[in-house]
């Protein structure tokens, strides 16, 4: 969605735009695109959103939490990099819903759309390798951490200081990147909480993400159904979110917001086990 700055506002509730509409119409006019998010929400929407806030709980108060959002890249040269399509905006939204629930939060960005988020504190990052020197270096102080990042596989073997030319570039060589939730899973205090997040297109999601879950040790594990690229820098997403001792909860086509708080409500949950 070029051209927008998520906004995520310290201490009040967002109620997104729906589709359809003259709105709608004009905003994709604009951007030059097909469909868009443009109109206006129904009285009725905005109401229980009001009522909500009266009903929520501060259930992470006097926790700490720890998020990591957007991809990285890895320099081929001065001019090249790999990279992903991560937009960072569900790593913002459960940094959001987190803060809104009461914890102190910090936000580990690599690459991401535009944001302004009041209250968080933001550390930025760029590649891999700075990603799990960010984390290593804030782990400790956190109940929990929360591994949305789309980190790159591997990384040039080494970056050229100048730009390589078209026909050497047939062949480069790749270092593999640390395993970051892997890591900080397997070092983890007992009365920490990791979720971790997995991007999938195989037919059977839980499947795929119930190994991905135990191999890495997380918590809670919540695996993104990627077919097509359809969920890069939406607002809808749809996935399944696992864990041991809780049965898979499934979302389809629905607002990044609405999967975020299910996240935070399940890791608070885990949190409360895990401190008794």
């Amino acid at each position: 969605m070029s051209g927008e700055k998520i906004i995520f506002p310290k201490g009040r509730q967002i109620v997104l735009g729906v589709s359809g509409g003259i709105a709608a119409y004009k905003a994709c006019d604009l951007l030059g695109k097909d469909f868009g998010v443009g109109r206006f929400p129904e009285t009725a929407k905005i109401v229980n959103e009001v009522l909500s806030l009266s009903k929520a709980e501060l259930f992470l108060e006097g926790k700490r939490v720890l998020v990591t959002a957007g991809g990285t890249r890895e320099e081929i040269d001065p001019v090249r990099y790999i990279g992903n399509k991560s937009s960072g905006r569900q790593g913002l939204a459960i940094a959001y819903e987190a803060l809104r629930s009461g914890a102190e939060v910090t936000v580990i960005a690599g690459h991401t759309d535009p944001f302004e988020l009041e209250g968080v504190e933001v550390i930025k990052v760029n590649t891999a390798l700075e990603m799990m020197s960010a984390v290593e270096g804030e782990f400790h102080k956190n109940d929990a951490l929360v591994m949305t990042a789309a980190v790159a596989d591997a990384r040039p073997t080494s970056s050229a200081a100048t730009k390589i030319k078209k026909s050497e570039l047939e062949t480069i060589n790749l270092t593999a990147n640390p395993d970051i939730l892997g890591k900080f899973a397997e070092s983890k205090r007992s009365n920490q909480v990791i979720v971790g997040f997995a991007a999938e297109t195989e037919r059977d999601l839980i499947q795929a993400g119930l190994e991905k879950l135990i191999s890495k040790g997380a918590d809670l594990l919540y695996v993104n159904d990627v077919s097509g690229g359809a969920i890069f820098g939406q607002n809808e997403t749809s996935g399944s979110l696992i864990g041991l001792g809780i049965e898979p909860i499934n979302f389809n086509n629905v607002s990044k917001h609405e999967v975020a708080k299910t996240i935070v409500i399940q890791m608070a949950k885990k949190l409360e086990k895990v401190n008794g």
